[in-house]
């Protein structure tokens, strides 16, 4: 049976303590594509242990292997070149991290998690003639949070929050009063976190570009929190501006805002507050269905399959 690794740092975890494009996603892919392939998920030794290196290396003899994003810095230049040769395909998930030009030509395939992230790789590998005919650009949607299910009912009052680290999005001042955000530990109490999530009727999706136009130009990240919140049946507020907001909830979703200012963020809350239960907040959850849909588990497979049978 064909072999596929998932490879990530040693010591990388995340959503309580689960690396989800590495391990929720081996879960995932081996219930829908189990029958094709073998998945694992495994990280290198430590760079001080280069004998180790190379010997982990040489066990990837034959592999499919997926690097999630800066997973290859954890490997000498030694590992690297053994790794390239015994592999029968490397693919580098970059996940939200910019592709660097000493990496572009290493991989068969190049995964972008969203669909900004795919522009921005096509349009770094038409600057290199001498691979971009024999490199693969392909897309993976992240998937939300298999651990998330609707709520049986929906809550009687309207509520928003921001579930995740509070460095990834922005919130004022004068919103974080109106915006719940519960502590998004590793492992500990984050069955709380779940439940809160299901419970919440509104996500809160705001985030401001980088300030420096040259970062904002060659790193994208997947839409996440979107496929979240409609995970549980929730809508969301979101700028225009977030990546592939638009590409997943239409230019009309009732609950995109123009921009990230406070006065945009307030004047969203307050919409959606007064619209709580109306027929437009339904067509708003009817829009998020759609985005569930697009990001349903058998769908991520899908598109794996898609990468993997390149090889």
């Amino acid at each position: 049976m064909n072999r596929v690794v998932f490879l990530h740092r040693p010591g990388q975890v995340n959503m309580g303590g689960k690396i989800m494009r590495c391990d929720q996603l081996s879960v995932i892919a081996s219930k829908h594509l189990g029958d094709r392939y073998h998945f694992e998920v495994a990280s290198p030794p430590p760079r001080r242990r280069p004998v180790r290196q190379r010997r982990f290396a040489q066990s990837l003899d034959g592999a499919i292997v997926i690097l999630l994003k800066n997973a290859l810095s954890a490997f000498t230049p030694s590992a690297i070149h053994v790794l390239r040769a015994r592999v029968r395909g490397l693919c580098i998930d970059h996940l939200d991290i910019p592709a660097s030009q000493e990496t572009l030509g290493l991989a068969d395939v190049h995964i972008a998690a969203s669909f900004r992230g795919r522009d921005i790789l096509e349009k770094t590998l038409t600057s290199r003639a001498d691979i971009s005919q024999s490199v693969e650009v392909m897309h993976l949607a992240h998937h939300a949070d298999p651990r998330l299910t609707p709520a049986q009912d929906e809550p009687e009052n309207f509520g928003i929050s921001y579930f995740g680290k509070l460095s990834n999005t922005y919130l004022p001042a004068a919103v974080a009063g109106s915006v719940q955000s519960p502590d998004y530990g590793r492992d500990y109490g984050f069955s709380s976190v779940i439940e809160a999530m299901r419970s919440c009727p509104m996500h809160y999706c705001v985030r401001e570009r980088s300030a420096r136009p040259a970062v904002s130009a060659r790193q994208a990240k997947p839409f996440t929190k979107g496929f979240n919140a409609a995970a549980v049946d929730a809508n969301v507020l979101v700028n225009r501006q977030v990546d592939d907001a638009i590409a997943y909830l239409g230019e009309d979703y009732p609950f995109l805002i123009d921009d990230a200012s406070e006065q945009s963020i307030l004047e969203g809350i307050a919409r959606a507050r007064d619209l709580y239960g109306s027929p437009e907040w339904r067509r708003g959850l009817e829009v998020m269905r759609e985005v569930r849909a697009r990001t349903a588990p058998e769908e991520i497979a899908r598109q794996l399959g898609e990468i993997l049978a390149l090889f």
